[in-house]
């Protein structure tokens, strides 16, 4: 079985020093494959609190008999999840340090 050869990308057969460049040169836009880290956090439905568990039932093998927040007390099934990216997750917990701080 023949291994495939690999092909020199058309940027660098083409003179150019990198893949922006030649997509600037030619009009295409220029591919990116970065992946925005996201921060998934789960917030309590009555106070918007973070600060809530899973009530675990004691047995093993058993699952969870749900979701409790610490603040409030509240108790329930999988509360909501709000999805942040690496900015939105930093500002949002320097708030909270400041806050606590004062």
């Amino acid at each position: 079985m023949k291994k495939s050869k690999v092909k020199t990308p058309d940027w660098i057969l083409e003179g150019y020093d990198s893949p922006e460049e030649y997509a600037k040169a030619t009009g295409k836009k220029a591919e990116k494959k970065v992946k925005e880290k996201m921060y998934r956090l789960k917030v309590c439905p009555k106070c918007d609190s973070e600060d809530i568990g899973v009530i675990l039932t004691g047995k093993e093998g058993e699952s969870p008999d749900g979701w409790e927040c610490r603040k409030c007390k509240w108790k329930g099934p999988e509360p909501e999840e709000i999805k942040l990216n690496e900015e939105e997750f930093l500002k949002k917990t320097e708030r909270e340090e400041n806050e606590d701080g004062r």
